[in-house]
């Protein structure tokens, strides 16, 4: 998987497999810091920002997961994904108290 992380066109597959190791095995901060270098080579895409979100959601770093939430939408992710962005953002609002 390390050599597949160049950018390109499995660049996001690979480390978005990695990032998800890294959460299965509650190594947070270092799918943080996976995010952040997907973020940084790819900065179109809103799958980093997403999954970022969700770590942090589960940090309970709310006002960050929602920023990353928001920031995922406005890069205008795949249907599916978007479905679950605003349902995920929704939650964490009412979670939060914010509308």
């Amino acid at each position: 998987l390390q050599a597949a992380r160049v950018p390109g066109s499995v660049y996001s597959r690979a480390t978005e497999k990695l990032v998800r190791l890294k959460i299965e095995f509650s190594m947070l901060k270092d799918a943080l810091g996976l995010c952040d270098e997907w973020k940084k080579a790819l900065p179109s895409d809103p799958m980093p920002w997403f999954f970022s979100a969700g770590v942090k959601a589960s940090g309970l770093e709310l006002a960050d997961a929602i920023r990353d939430y928001r920031t995922s939408l406005e890069l205008h992710p795949q249907k599916d994904v978007e479905l679950s962005i605003r349902a995920a953002l929704a939650g964490l609002l009412l979670h939060a108290g914010d509308t």
